[in-house]
């Protein structure tokens, strides 16, 4: 019954619409013209006596609007010089953007329809300028896919017994940041698996949320903007959502572009795919045959691909968190293991 539910869901993301719910963007400093003084004006700090002690340079600044939050930062961003075969600092405007911006219109998501009222309502906040032909190329991470749809498409009319169902079928314990957290609080309810922040985790255990929208939609957090932009009667009760953390993140969903035209333009496929991805490294899971004791002595290398021929070839990036969780090895080993399959050019 559990499994027919799973599969009833991968079905719902189907036959419904992906699309981005948040992101962040970058663009080069050089192709902006900063508007807000957070932005552009140095901070003295001053002690008891009136003298300047230090400054804090600009970097940062939050507009938030009838529910509406957009993040700008300044930020030193590493970038690889393939001709020097150096990593060196380059300042980028970064900007967090959430689905939001497009008000009334919040539901569908970031998409290439909409794109340029996204880009309008930023440069409508004053706080810096930039190219529409810029702000399309720019280059995305931390990007939000959801899916919304009703509970009742799986033959569920409670909430708490739908996540308690979803629990039966995780993949990894129930410890915070290594499998699934079921939670109920004043402003939401529902499961997550792992969490956002970047790790080599994210490809092999996404992050996946599934939470009660309406919920969400008239807590405190959110009322403001649900009372002033949207109908709740409209609002679905249920949303998946995942988060991509970056290009080689991306590219192990077989994207090699990160730029944000080429997102909102992604195949529904695509995007579909990209959540269902999420749900069945999380979710859907088969019984592991673990390497037997008496190899357990073996190098680490011999130790990821034994799992594989002995688990009918599962992927290399499954293997390795099998050995992560069920080998004994060291941080300076992995250090070593991971570098070699830099050198041969295996993706993971």
């Amino acid at each position: 019954m559990i499994n027919i539910m799973v599969t009833k869901l991968t079905n719902i993301i189907e036959s419904n619409n992906v699309s981005i719910d948040s992101l962040q963007i970058r663009i080069p400093e050089f192709l902006c013209e900063f508007r807000h003084t957070d932005l552009t004006d140095k901070k003295f700090i001053v002690n008891t006596n009136g003298e300047t002690v230090g400054t804090i340079e600009p970097n940062k600044h939050l507009s938030s609007y009838t529910g509406i939050t957009v993040i700008f930062k300044i930020k030193q961003v590493a970038v690889w010089n393939p001709s020097t075969r150096k990593v060196y600092h380059k300042p980028y405007l970064c900007i967090g953007i959430p689905a939001k911006v497009l008000k009334s219109d919040y539901l569908e998501g970031i998409t290439a329809k909409n794109l340029e009222n996204v880009y309008k309502y930023l440069q409508s906040l004053e706080v810096a300028s930039f190219d529409y032909s810029d702000f399309k190329d720019s280059l995305s991470t931390d990007i939000d896919f959801k899916c919304d749809f009703n509970i009742s498409e799986l033959g569920y009319d409670n909430y708490n017994k739908f996540t308690k169902d979803i629990e039966l079928v995780a993949k990894n314990p129930p410890q915070r940041n290594l499998g699934f957290n079921r939670f109920k609080t004043a402003t939401n309810k529902g499961i997550e698996f792992q969490t956002r922040k970047n790790t080599h985790r994210n490809i092999v255990f996404p992050y996946l949320k599934l939470y009660s929208k309406r919920i969400e939609a008239l807590s405190k957090n959110s009322i403001e903007f649900t009372d002033t932009y949207l109908d709740i009667k409209k609002v679905k009760d249920s949303r998946a959502e995942t988060t991509v953390k970056d290009k080689k993140h991306l590219k192990s969903l077989g994207i090699k572009d990160n730029s944000l035209i080429n997102l909102v333009n992604l195949s529904k496929e695509k995007k579909q795919n990209i959540l269902i991805n999420a749900i069945n490294r999380n979710l859907i899971g088969e019984t592991i045959t673990k390497v037997k004791k008496s190899n357990r002595k073996m190098p680490l290398f011999d130790y990821v691909f034994c799992l594989m021929a002995e688990n009918k070839c599962m992927s290399l990036i499954e293997a390795i968190n099998i050995a992560e969780r069920h080998g004994n090895f060291s941080k300076q080993v992995w250090f070593n293991f991971r570098k070699r399959l830099d050198k041969l050019e295996l993706s993971y």
